[in-house]
């Protein structure tokens, strides 16, 4: 979820500034974002994440506004199925509606985004639960970090539902040597929400890979690579070294370690050659020639391959948890079964 990262990039405890939460609840048909997804507003209008392609963010500013003003949440749905745009009045014909929960950053949403700060920083998953009334009210907030402890944020008189939606630290790239696709690769996955380890064992001049934001860097020798680096379960490994002992030296140490995705540059016979009596056939984590295949060529086009298979990869994982939704304490109502629960919430509906 990027919009959770530019959320705090933008706000901190310590901000003076009165803001606006924006989570989007519910979706019906098409959607540019999933539910859960977040935005900022300020009083002067959008300040961090985005929502839509542009169509809705004005208006929801307005509704921002007063939230900020009122101190009371309001949620806000729109019909976009071939009807007129609330902002450019022309049909947008997206096929889908959308509703979006619009809640002042103070009391216990700001204690409760705060402790949810501090376990994303530690590296953890988190499951965000807002426990609503039989008026789609929230009375309070509960997190479950992924190692089960759990704080509340709020009094329940008597819960009826709980919308829950996972949140996490931005999912790790590891690229180990490489040449110049490293530096697009690293840079384009960070745009599209990752943070990326640079991982070598030659020195480099410096520049803009030491500068650029969630892109750091690790040098070592090709032994101790891994181990400077630690992988983990969600991380995703790519050997973009052209060494082909290096990268057979790595490839022995990352099988057998429980890293999410293993994805190798080169052609279909170098990966073959790398992973002769090394790796079953069948291990899923293994990409190799990595990338999707679009007929790419030159740094660029290769790092475009590469990214968006990782996008891909990251798409299938979220599908796999706990996306945002409304839960009953049993099953999650989704679709039209979260628009009938809304329908009894404070809602205006644009059409």
């Amino acid at each position: 979820m990027e919009g959770i990262h530019e959320l705090f990039q933008r706000w901190h405890a310590g901000d003076q500034e009165r803001y606006a939460v924006a989570t989007l609840l519910a979706v019906k048909g098409h959607s540019y974002r999933k539910p859960g997804a977040l935005m900022l507003f300020g009083s002067d209008g959008p300040a961090a994440g985005v929502l839509s392609p542009g169509c809705l963010e004005a208006d929801l500013a307005e509704h921002a506004r007063a939230v900020i003003e009122s101190g009371h949440a309001a949620t806000v749905t729109y019909d976009l199925d071939e009807t007129e745009d609330p902002v450019w009045g022309e049909p947008a014909f997206c096929g889908g509606s959308v509703t979006v929960l619009l809640e002042p950053l103070e009391g216990e949403l700001k204690e409760a985004l705060l402790q949810l700060r501090y376990w994303i920083d530690q590296g953890k998953e988190v499951v965000f639960n807002r426990i609503l009334d039989h008026r789609g009210r929230v009375q309070a907030y509960r997190l479950i970090e992924e190692g089960g402890t759990s704080k509340r944020f709020g009094r329940v008189v008597r819960s009826y539902w709980t919308w829950s939606a996972r949140y996490g630290p931005k999912p790790r790239i590891l690229l180990f040597g490489g040449g110049p696709e490293r530096l697009p690769v690293a840079e384009l996955a960070v745009q599209s929400g990752f943070q990326a380890v640079l991982a070598d064992w030659r020195e480099r001049s410096g520049g803009p890979e030491q500068e650029a934001a969630d892109i750091s860097r690790v040098l070592a020798p090709v032994t101790e690579l891994i181990d400077a680096v630690k992988p983990g379960p969600r991380d995703r490994v790519l050997l973009l070294s052209h060494h082909y002992q290096h990268d057979r030296s790595l490839l022995e140490q990352l099988v057998a370690l429980p890293v999410r995705y293993i994805g190798i540059l080169g052609s279909r016979m170098r990966v073959s050659r790398l992973l002769e009596n090394l790796a079953a056939p069948e291990d899923p984590r293994i990409h190799g020639p990595v990338g999707l295949a679009i007929g790419a060529e030159g740094p660029m086009q290769i790092a475009v391959s590469i990214v968006a298979e990782l996008i891909a990869d990251a798409a299938s994982e979220a599908r796999s948890g706990t996306a945002g939704g409304i839960r009953d304490g049993r099953q999650t109502r989704r679709s039209v079964g979260d628009r009938q629960m809304l329908r009894s919430c404070p809602v205006k509906d644009v059409k």
